[in-house]
């Protein structure tokens, strides 16, 4: 009876761990296609995953939209169910059928996105602007930052930014910064960023025990 139990217990637990989100995949390709359908022309420049160094580091950036209106890195996450957080909070939380389950700041998260880039270039910081935005239909239960939206939302509120901040050489130079300097995609590179990541979440986790 027990290792009945514990064997229903397992498949509930594997069920609501698939049910959470939809695949990263899926997201990005949905983000990444609602950029290329809406902005397009010579204002406007997409790149999708964007893994670069930042010093002994690497950082993985899941699209860069480069325009005369500003550079847009955007955070694609696939969470769905009831999502609580803040700025301030290390760790966001996912409830689903009950269950809850943790995520990192997703906020933080693109800020070093953010900054690894402007070591790019010399443009000012109101150039840049982050955007995380939630697929799999998730309900937001606290206040949230204006650049925290639902994918539905993705197409308008870029659309919010009319004022050029970009000269079209910049554009360019930024454009052509970003690609040289980007790593190739690889599974050895994805394989890599994913151990850097481990490692720092390693070393957080070491510096918490302390306290």
């Amino acid at each position: 009876m027990e290792f009945l139990a514990g064997f229903i217990l397992g498949v509930a637990v594997v069920y609501i761990t698939r049910l959470r989100c939809i695949p990263q995949n899926d997201a990005e390709v949905a983000v990444g296609s609602a950029i290329r359908r809406n902005f397009s022309g010579e204002s406007y420049h997409l790149i999708n995953n964007v893994t670069i160094r930042n010093g002994d580091r690497t950082t993985q950036i899941d699209h860069v939209l480069v325009s005369r209106f500003g550079i847009f890195v955007i955070e694609t996450k696939g969470y769905k169910g009831w999502i609580y957080g803040n700025e301030a909070h290390q760790q966001w939380t996912q409830v689903l059928y009950r269950a809850k389950f943790r995520f990192g700041n997703p906020i933080r998260q693109n800020a070093g996105h953010v900054a690894a880039l402007r070591n790019l270039f010399k443009l000012d910081a109101s150039v840049f602007h982050s955007i995380i935005v939630f697929c799999g239909q998730p309900e937001f239960k606290t206040v949230l930052p204006e650049n925290v939206i639902h994918y539905r939302n993705l197409v308008r509120y870029i659309q919010g930014f009319t004022e050029e901040v970009i000269t079209y050489p910049q554009l360019v130079y930024a454009v052509g910064r970003i690609e040289t300097q980007r790593l190739a995609r690889s599974r050895e590179v994805d394989e890599q960023h994913r151990n850097n990541v481990a490692e720092r979440l390693g070393r957080r986790s070491k510096q918490f025990k302390r306290f």
